[in-house]
């Protein structure tokens, strides 16, 4: 199915609470941004192994019933992305692919969270091996 066609079936929900998408949904980030100005009342939304970008993220923010944010194996997020995620006030579940473009700054952004969030993550070490981290 093509990203137009996803974007144009899904906006007729517009009380969807819920919407995981994962990597055979191909939707273009634009499509998406769309498609997410049209579902007000999402509170869950997975995204997983999505190339994310900084326009989308803000889009995301911009969803006022977001509850939990499931982002695993999108792996191109950087510092400058989890200083957007870091400003979810809403948020109380995260989930995470931290890799290469993540630094210790970036991951300092998100201590404040962690009294309010359930932060699930998966860091990628230098050897590209998988390291499962969660906290409560």
């Amino acid at each position: 199915m093509e990203s137009e066609n996803i974007k144009n079936e899904l906006s007729k929900l517009a009380d969807l609470k819920t919407l995981i998408l994962g990597p055979l949904f191909q939707i273009e980030n634009n499509d998406l941004i769309d498609l997410l100005g049209q579902l007000p009342k999402l509170e869950h939304l997975g995204l997983r192994n999505k190339e994310l970008s900084p326009q989308l993220l803000t889009k995301i923010s911009e969803l006022p019933h977001l509850v939990s944010l499931d982002l695993s194996h999108c792996e191109n997020i950087r510092d400058e992305d989890i200083e957007i995620l870091a400003n979810f006030s809403q948020l109380n579940s995260l989930v995470l692919s931290i890799g290469r473009n993540v630094t210790q700054i970036g991951l300092n952004r998100l201590v404040p969270l962690m009294s309010i969030l359930k932060i699930a993550s998966s860091v990628y070490s230098q050897n590209d091996q998988v390291e499962n981290c969660a906290v409560n």
